[in-house]
């Protein structure tokens, strides 16, 4: 069975989770703690607890370069969707196993078939087997994890390795942002988009050309990227996608305004 999750998905999970005070099953919450504690260890240079957990997958310790997004049929034991990868790190493939991972820096995507391959910090070394490695622009902004984090400068950085022509991002400083579009009175959604399928988390009628995120509608998530999409009734819809960092200061300042395209 294929197990996957979009690296986005995993390193904006981390953010989103320490922004909210919403509760959350236990489950999820010590998924999220892992992660975040993860993370954390690899910005202070130490190494995550899931490497001095796990000692079957090969892991050397070092710190993280990169994250599983898919496995399977794999002979090593331990690495499966999630899994962070250090350099140095052994993956035994066998003869028909496939691998997909993502690594940080580069922002390159590797789909690996058969063979083992070596992690390195910015690439794989393949031997027995074949790679296909995409490299795109990847959306790096940083966020802030907690305001214990921030106070010694830490922070996580989001991948979004995707079309930039389709994730090309804005950033708003604020939870309720306002939306300006060139039309009258329409019709707006907001869709998050880091989970297996887009899910609309709010919709309503809005009064152009300019309207602010109803404060009493469910709170944008920090990290989360979200596609505005305004259909005016007397034009043509547009659409923008946009996530919100508190911490982000544009040329002029604080921004709190996504503006759609003309």
């Amino acid at each position: 069975m294929i197990q996957y999750m979009p690296a986005s998905m995993v390193l904006a999970a981390v953010v989103a989770f320490a922004a909210t005070s919403d509760p959350a099953p236990a489950a999820a919450e010590d998924l999220f703690n892992s992660i975040l504690q993860d993370a954390t260890d690899a910005i202070s240079g130490q190494p995550s607890s899931s490497d001095t957990a796990n000692t079957g997958n090969g892991n050397t310790g070092a710190v993280n370069s990169a994250v599983v997004e898919e496995a399977e049929g794999i002979r090593t034991t331990g690495v499966a969707a999630f899994s962070y990868l250090s350099p140095g790190q052994q993956i035994d493939l066998g003869p028909q196993g496939t691998l997909k991972l993502t690594y940080f820096s580069s922002c390159t995507t590797e789909v690996i078939h058969g063979g083992t391959m070596i992690v390195g910090t910015l690439a794989s070394k393949v031997s027995g087997g074949t790679v296909k490695s995409t490299s795109t622009q990847c959306n790096a902004q940083e966020l802030a994890v907690d305001s214990s984090a921030t106070e010694f400068g830490a922070s996580v950085k989001r991948v979004t390795p995707f079309d930039p022509a389709v994730w090309a991002e804005a950033t708003v400083s604020t939870r309720t942002p306002r939306f300006a579009w060139s039309g009258g009175d329409a019709t707006l959604r907001i869709i998050e988009l880091d989970s297996p399928q887009p899910r609309v988390a709010w919709q309503g009628q809005v009064k152009g050309p300019v309207s602010a995120y109803p404060k009493d509608a469910p709170p944008l998530t920090v990290g989360m990227p979200y596609r505005a999409e305004i259909d005016p009734s007397n034009g043509s819809p547009k659409s923008v996608v946009f996530s919100v960092d508190p911490g982000y200061v544009g040329s002029s300042g604080k921004v709190d305004t996504v503006s759609l395209p003309r």
